[in-house]
């Protein structure tokens, strides 16, 4: 998915109702799936100033957002990432051309290591799925990168973070498609360390070394 908004305050507001939204527990499946994705929507529509772009395609969900319409039904998840990247340089390129010195906070939420996996193309020799749909993410979330890091990477104000929002599926992981907790205990959707345990890296060369 994707949501971008040229005002900081109102995404924390979105980010904080969302995170309400989260602990609802009386649905599940497809319905907590669908009533998630709505909600986001309609609260971006409500506050006003920003946008959201997003698909669901879990659990026989096969659908595309834009704010509160649906624009694409079904589609195919083989090519999602792509294409969830090249709306976010639309966005990106967009204001940086139309408003260079406006801020712009942009969220792009990848989904090619989902399980079940959707590949581009067919692993290497000796290439397990999910290597391949790692190597897949990483060769198109680096050209989004180049995009926004710029010819001078030290001397822009972007910033970037990379995070993950849980450990590996550990169901996918028995069949082959998931990842590793490594040392740690768990998996997603537990409360171990396996699953709360994830990578957070910060790009900002102009303000922060090393």
């Amino acid at each position: 998915s994707i949501y971008f908004s040229q005002n900081i305050i109102l995404f924390i507001v979105l980010v904080t109702i969302t995170g309400l939204l989260l602990v609802v527990r009386n649905l599940t499946g497809k319905a907590r799936d669908l009533f998630l994705t709505s909600c986001l929507a309609v609260i971006v529509m409500l506050i006003g100033g920003g946008s959201y772009y997003a698909a669901n395609g879990s659990r026989g969900l096969c659908v595309i957002y834009e704010n509160t319409r649906v624009i694409e039904q079904p589609f195919s998840p083989y090519n999602l990432t792509e294409r969830l990247v090249d709306r976010a340089l639309a966005v990106f390129d967009g204001v940086v051309n139309k408003v260079p010195a406006q801020p712009l906070f942009l969220v792009l939420s990848l989904d090619k290591l989902q399980s079940p996996l959707t590949l581009s193309g067919k692993p290497g020799p000796g290439q397990s799925r999910y290597s391949a749909a790692l190597q897949e993410m990483d060769e198109v979330l680096g050209r989004f990168l180049k995009r926004v890091r710029g010819e001078t990477d030290g001397e822009n104000e972007n910033l970037i973070w990379f995070v993950s929002d849980n450990g590996p599926n550990l169901e996918a992981l028995s069949r082959g498609e998931g990842g590793s907790p490594g040392i740690f205990r768990g998996g997603r959707g537990q409360i171990f360390e396996g699953s709360l345990r994830v990578p957070s890296i910060l790009h900002y060369p102009r303000r922060l070394r090393g």
